[in-house]
């Protein structure tokens, strides 16, 4: 379990920037391995569709357009207030290696 919300933001903006390291990971981590107490879904989410992306074979695909869209269709509310199109794209801003 991460339940260390750097260290999710962490995980999550290197696989959107790196979407090869997913296969180095997929079997060490699951969408379980994220917090969500408080009802926070926002990374847990995140996690799923980056993993079903992959897992269908789409995972040059992962860019901050087809993650916010995925995000919206969704048609999830985050209890944690945040404008999803921002967040996805601070994530894509963060410095992390592959």
């Amino acid at each position: 379990m991460i339940y260390s919300k750097e260290l999710e933001k962490q995980l999550l903006a290197a696989l959107i920037q790196h979407p090869n390291s997913y296969a180095e990971i997929a079997n060490l981590i699951s969408e379980k391995d994220f917090y969500s107490g408080n009802n926070s879904f926002v990374h847990k989410t995140m996690f799923k569709i980056i993993k079903s992306i992959q897992e269908k074979g789409e995972g040059d695909a992962i860019d901050d357009v087809v993650l916010i869209e995925r995000l919206k269709s969704s048609n999830i509310t985050f209890i944690d207030n945040v404008d999803i199109s921002d967040y996805v794209r601070s994530l894509t801003l963060k410095k992390v290696p592959p």
